[in-house]
């Protein structure tokens, strides 16, 4: 054997082109256009089942997260403010607990004591309707979120309360709550937009558990479902769709953090 000599350049790859007219561009030219293809299952447009699971996990996610958010500034900002009380010690317990149980027991057990109570699910045609299953499912999705986002913003408080601003407005004669309230709140609500922002579109990509369990039809219903039964065209429009709302979402998230904390500009 003798070793051969090459140019550099025939290590490059081979780009050839080969017009417009093929599989990939058409399929390209069909998601610009807003056509995700067609479902293998009942040959139906897959843009118009995500929109229609989309409504359903909405239903789900926005309550429950709207619920869990005001929750969670309240107590995050009521255990900053009282740190030292037995009833702060408490809740942080329960908040602990709350946060290491498991999603589906959480699911399992609201679910279990509807029954008990004589409750009944049933379930409207449209999936728009405010059903039983529906107010389950959002009360099941912010007790997943309440004490992850409580605990989070009462450390952020906490950090921003141990800096030397908050004492200075402290010696220039504003109590506690109101230094906390006028300066340290803002700065904990910058570090907070961004998790938020990760948290809706996880839930806008939908809570598999509490659909599964409620049996609705949201969007991670429908991935689950679509996986299972090999329908690719719906598993690749709805990865695409979940890929373009995070990105829309963060972005969204780092203007609002720059607008609310004035040490981050946006370029």
């Amino acid at each position: 054997m003798q070793k051969a000599s090459a140019p550099w350049w025939h290590l490059l790859p081979v780009v050839q082109w080969n017009s417009w007219d093929n599989q990939y561009h058409l399929w390209l030219t069909e998601i610009i256009a807003g056509r995700l293809g067609t479902s293998l299952q009942d040959y139906s447009p897959v843009q118009d089942k995500v929109a229609k699971a989309l409504k359903v996990s909405s239903i789900i996610a926005f309550p429950g997260f709207g619920l869990a958010l005001i929750g969670s500034f309240i107590l995050g900002f009521w255990l900053t403010l009282t740190p030292l009380s037995l009833a702060t010690k408490w809740v942080k317990q329960v908040l602990y607990t709350l946060d290491s149980v498991p999603g589906f027991m959480i699911t399992l057990g609201i679910f279990a004591l509807y029954l008990l109570a004589g409750g009944t699910l049933f379930f409207a045609s449209s999936g728009m309707s405010f059903t039983p299953s529906t107010l389950l499912g959002s009360g099941c999705v912010a007790l997943f979120l309440l004490p992850f986002l409580s605990l989070f913003f009462h450390q952020s408080l906490q950090q921003e309360a141990s800096k030397l601003y908050l004492r200075t407005a402290q010696a220039k004669g504003l109590s506690f709550s109101q230094a906390m309230v006028y300066h340290a709140l803002p700065n904990a609500l910058a570090s907070s937009v961004v998790v938020i922002g990760d948290i809706l579109a996880s839930l806008l990509a939908g809570v598999l558990i509490v659909e599964v369990t409620f049996s609705l039809p949201g969007t991670g219903s429908l991935l689950a479902k679509s996986l299972l039964t090999q329908d690719y065209p719906t598993v690749i429009g709805l990865t695409l769709f979940f890929l373009l709302l995070r990105t829309v979402l963060m972005w969204t998230a780092d203007i609002v953090s720059g607008l609310i904390d004035p040490r981050m500009k946006v370029q």
